[in-house]
Order: C-alpha cells, then sequence, then structure tokens
C-alpha cells in the first residue's frame, strides 16, 4: 500500500513457535479422545465421579486442541511489516494496514512462561486499534514480535504525545480504560489525586504504580489491560512535580 511509504522491517511467521503449537493442539486432541474413548468403553459404570472426570479432562483437551490447531492454520505463512508511515498485517489471506495517525492506541501483555517451574519464554500480545474502532492483534507467532512491538510504540508515543499534551493543557481530559488525565491530576477507579500529591511512577511484575509524596503506593494498575499504557507513563512523569 502507497501509503505507508517505503518498508522498513519484516517479520515473518516464527516457525519455532508454529510448529510447537501444530504438535500441542495435536497433542491435545489425541490425549482428548484417548480419555474419552476410555470412558465409553474401559470404564465400569458405577464410577461414576471416575466418569465424569474423564467427560471433563477429554473435553478441555479436545477445546485446548482444536484452538492450537485453528491458530496454527489461521497464522500460517502470515507476515507483519513495518513501513515508514505505519504498519501492515497478513494473515489467513487477508491484509490489515494502519498508518501512524490511524492507530488509536496500543496494548501491549507480557506474560512469563514457566514450565516444572523453570521460566521458559515471555509471551507477547500486541492489540492494535484504529480510530475507526478496527483491530490487529500480533503475538509470538510471529519472529522477533518484542522489536516489533518496541518500534510501533515508538512511533505511537511520538504521534500521540504531543495531541495528549495539547488537549491537558486546553484543560481536557485523556482517557486510558478506567483512568483519566487532566491537567490537575489523576482519577482512577475510587480515587483522585493531584499532580501535587504524587511523586513517581514505575512498572514492575506487569504493574503500573503511581506512588505519593511519602513514596506509598497511591494506585496500582495492570499494564497489560491499560490502552496506550506507555503513553500514560510518559503524560504522568510529564506532570508530576520536579523533586
Amino acid at each position: 500500500m502507497s501509503s505507508l511509504g517505503a518498508l522498513q522491517a519484516e517479520y515473518k511467521e516464527n516457525t519455532q513457535t508454529m510448529v510447537t503449537t501444530g504438535l500441542i493442539g495435536i497433542g491435545c486432541i489425541a490425549f482428548g479422545l484417548v480419555m474419552l474413548y476410555y470412558f465409553w468403553f474401559g470404564m465400569t459404570r458405577e464410577s461414576w465421579f471416575n466418569q465424569i472426570l474423564f467427560v471433563i479432562g477429554g473435553l478441555c483437551a479436545l477445546v485446548g486442541g482444536i484452538s492450537c490447531v485453528i491458530t496454527y492454520f489461521q497464522n500460517r505463512g502470515g507476515r507483519v511489516a513495518i513501513h515508514e508511515n505505519g504498519v501492515l498485517i497478513e494473515r489467513k489471506g487477508k491484509t490489515l494496514a494502519a498508518t501512524w495517525d490511524e492507530i488509536a492506541s496500543v496494548t501491549e501483555s507480557v506474560e512469563k512462561m514457566h514450565m516444572n517451574g523453570q521460566y521458559v519464554y515471555d509471551r507477547y500480545l500486541y492489540t492494535i486499534e484504529k480510530t475507526n474502532g478496527e483491530t490487529m492483534a500480533v503475538n509470538n507467532l510471529v519472529s522477533d514480535v518484542k522489536r516489533f512491538g518496541e518500534t510501533v510504540k515508538r512511533n505511537t508515543f511520538a504521534r500521540l504525545y504531543p495531541q495528549a499534551v495539547a488537549k491537558l493543557d486546553a484543560g481536557g481530559n485523556v482517557s486510558f480504560g478506567p483512568l483519566n488525565l487532566s491537567a490537575d491530576g489523576l482519577e482512577a477507579p475510587g480515587a483522585k489525586f493531584t499532580w501535587s500529591e504524587l511523586s513517581a511512577v514505575e512498572i514492575e511484575g506487569g504493574q503500573i504504580e503511581v506512588k505519593d509524596r511519602d513514596g506509598r503506593s497511591a494506585f496500582r494498575g495492570n499494564w497489560a489491560a491499560t490502552p496506550n499504557a506507555h503513553l500514560f507513563v510518559g503524560l504522568v512523569q510529564n506532570y508530576l512535580p520536579v523533586q
């Protein structure tokens, strides 16, 4: 699409993740079928409690497996591209695009995955919402998804930040889900703070924490549940009193 400008980076499907997702799906389906088969032909009718457990376990395995297989085929051959003026996503034979000016919000979710108590990898999900309400999602099924997300956040911040500052300085509000910022302060569900009452904003463990003048937590919110969390943090830092 010519409006997107020159291609700057391309991220194709993550082959390892795609194969793993497909194999997990097939394995779960097979396990679920075995459990249901054993329920019908291998159990006595008197063991009703075990029957219920096998049915529930088998159905859960089937649903999870089918979901993985669907995900595999939906994302097979997909690619994401960063252009000079926006982003393009190709998946399931469809092409979705958004210029930087068309992007209203970016929501970033990062979940640390563990196996047998050991950290394995970070699972990323970036949800991009356009000004017309259309959404696009990119996750680990795309290679180097973290770099993609950082690029999107950097470009959207460069455009949204000046607009938000101008709106706040003119007496307006800027919303981030249930959070509202104004030139006077921060308003969260059940709480309201003036900027003079606050001292710092920190991100730790997937949480955004705003502290009061005594260093105590005034507000905590989930980063993954906050649209444009990167913009929220930047604005709060801008309006906090100089220490």
